[in-house]
């Protein structure tokens, strides 16, 4: 079985990681993938998030380091 969620959101993507994260944190779920608005697929990894969260790293190399190929 299979459920999922769509949540739409203008936010950033370290808004709509912190989301993943906050989901994570109280439900124990994960996304399968994070699409971006230009519709590339991402997956969430907490370690560069807490980079990303500091400005250790860019939305966009998040997005390089953490791209699902198709």
């Amino acid at each position: 079985m299979k459920l999922v969620y769509q949540i739409d959101t203008e936010g950033s993507l370290n808004y709509v990681l912190a989301l993943v994260y906050e989901i994570r944190a109280e439900m124990g779920i994960s996304p399968e993938s994070i699409t971006v608005t230009d519709g590339r697929s991402i997956t969430f990894d907490l370690s560069d998030w807490k980079r990303l969260n500091n400005g250790d790293i860019s939305e966009e190399e998040y997005i390089t380091r953490h791209l699902v190929s198709q």
